[in-house]
């Protein structure tokens, strides 16, 4: 049987990574907003545009980082 110590070992990481989900979320959906008033586009096209983005950004730095590893 597992310690509520063990439990909550568990569940603390879990939480932290629910909520930095949600910060990221909430901070692409801003910047949707704040684009999407500043261009005249729609929020769902430039929350898009942002998505891609962020997916290009993280892909790149894969490879960087694959790359760096690489190299040594």
């Amino acid at each position: 049987m597992q310690s509520s110590r063990e439990r909550a070992g568990r569940a603390i990481p879990l939480l932290l990574a629910t909520l930095a989900v949600l910060v990221a979320a909430f901070g692409v959906w801003t910047m949707a907003l704040v684009l999407s008033y500043l261009v005249g586009w729609s929020p769902l096209v430039a929350g898009a545009l942002l998505a891609l983005a962020v997916v290009v950004g993280a892909a790149l730095l894969r490879v960087r980082t694959r790359r760096r590893v690489a190299a040594r």
